[in-house]
Order: C-alpha cells, then structure tokens, then sequence
C-alpha cells in the first residue's frame, strides 16, 4: 500500500503540466521505474471529436444519433480541456501492462484524492477499458479533482494481433492483482 501511495505522490509532486503532450517519452510525466512509454489519450483517433465520431459511425457502424446522445461533443471538449489524461504501458515481472492516469490540469500542485479503478470482468475484449469507459467513469472523477489510475490487468485483451510480447495471464483475480498493486 505504502508503494502505490507513493506512485500517487510522486504523480502529483513530479509531473510537469503542459497543455500538449510530450512528443518523446519523458520519464517526468509518469515517474515511475516500471513505465515504459506513455501517451496522451487524446491522440490518434482521439484528438478530435470529429475524428473519434468518424471512427465508431464509420468504422464500428455505430449510428450517429446514438453516438451523439452516449457522447456529447461539450463533454469532450470539456474533458480534454480540463483533464489530463495518458494512456501508459508497464513492467510487472516480465510482462507488460497498460493502465491509464487522469488528473485535473492545473492543479498539480494541490495535494489531491487519489482512485484506483480495478475494471471489472476477465480477459475478453468487452471486459478492458476504453476510451468510452474513461469518458463515462474516470473524466468526470478527474474533473471533480481526483487522480484516477487504472490497471488493465495482465492478460487483457488490449495488444495488437501481432503483439510479440509478454501480456501475461488472467487468473481472475490471481497473480494479476499484483499488477494494480505495481
């Protein structure tokens, strides 16, 4: 517990805001010694509206109405200007994990609530989180001024198909809880 504790204020303490994100890896915005890489959640597909609209009609055949009315567009530009957000993949005992942090920009330096959202389900695809899980559960937890961390857990369906590296293994509540402990 003292270790996560201390993953959050090193968060709170060492991140170094900026309105876009690093185009490199910093160390500084996520530091801790098992993350690997990061980047900003409202990047790609993400970084607009527009595009992330486009992306769930046009490629997921998901209506546009119904896409409207689940994600207003002035909640996500209220969350993008207001919360920031990375995606980031790390190390737990030979395999890797991504996780996402969120926090409310500007407010690095207060001390502030920290949450750890454990997803639930097992390894199945519908069971990871999404941006759309982030938009309706961890946003508005950030903008009401908490840090909020996520694990994937290992053996989440999150990599790519040809994905050559270890993601570990869902034990359902095994050995991947050390993964949200990490």
């Amino acid at each position: 517990m003292k270790i996560v504790l201390a993953f959050f204020l090193l968060i709170i303490s060492n991140i170094s805001h900026s309105e876009s994100a690093p185009t490199l890896f910093d160390a500084n915005v996520i530091p801790h010694a098992s993350v690997i890489s990061h980047e900003d959640c409202f990047s790609g597909v993400f970084s607009s509206y527009k595009s992330w609209k486009e992306e769930m009609v046009f490629g997921k055949g998901i209506k546009e109405l119904a896409f409207k009315q689940r994600f207003p567009e002035s909640d996500f530009n209220q969350y993008k200007d207001t919360v920031q957000c990375y995606s980031f993949v790390y190390e737990v005992e030979q395999h890797l994990v991504k996780g996402f942090v969120l926090y409310p920009k500007g407010l690095l330096n207060e001390k502030l609530p920290s949450i750890i959202y454990n997803r639930g389900g097992n390894n199945v695809n519908s069971h990871t989180l999404k941006f759309g899980n982030l938009f309706f559960y961890h946003f508005p937890l950030a903008l009401e001024g908490n840090v909020v961390i996520s694990s994937q857990y290992g053996g989440a369906m999150v990599w790519p198909k040809n994905f050559k590296g270890n993601g570990g293994v869902d034990e359902y509540g095994g050995v991947e809880v050390k993964d949200v402990l990490a």
